[in-house]
């Protein structure tokens, strides 16, 4: 599981969330956490660094975020939870194109971003609320 944290800042919850609901699925999974996208201008340098990390001892990768979604891996999922505004520059839609699946939160995200990327993406809604379940994504993002 891959998800971005700022540093020193609190753990993101949906990794957290989605981690247990796999590990309880009988999922052996880590989740490693990735500074966000740093402001205009050094966003280059953490994207190749990004390109460079290779995790050869995992059978997949489920990103939930940028950076995470410009990670190489051979069975990489994309779980867009971003809104996703305005056309994607043309590296993102590459690194997005090497998902082997692309999820979007809602009907419409999906739409957005399918436009945007001219990829398919299909609507795997967030689990929200007190007591939402997160097993049926874990179970999709894991299938």
């Amino acid at each position: 599981m891959i998800g971005a944290q700022p540093p020193l800042g609190p753990p993101d919850a949906r990794l957290e969330r989605l981690c247990g609901a796999l590990r309880a699925g009988g999922h052996d999974v880590e989740a490693v956490a990735l500074p966000p996208a740093p402001p205009d201008g050094e966003g280059l340098a953490q994207a190749l660094a990004v390109r460079l990390l290779s995790l050869p001892n995992v059978e997949r990768a489920i990103s939930l975020a940028f950076p995470g979604h410009r990670l190489r891996h051979p069975d990489r999922v994309s779980w867009l939870l971003e809104p996703g505004s305005g056309a994607p520059r043309a590296a993102v839609r590459a690194h997005l194109a090497e998902s082997r699946r692309l999820y979007a939160a809602s009907a419409e995200a999906a739409a957005r971003w399918s436009r945007a990327l001219a990829l398919e993406v299909a609507v795997l809604a967030e689990p929200s609320g007190a007591g939402a379940s997160w097993e049926l994504a874990a179970a999709e993002l894991a299938r």
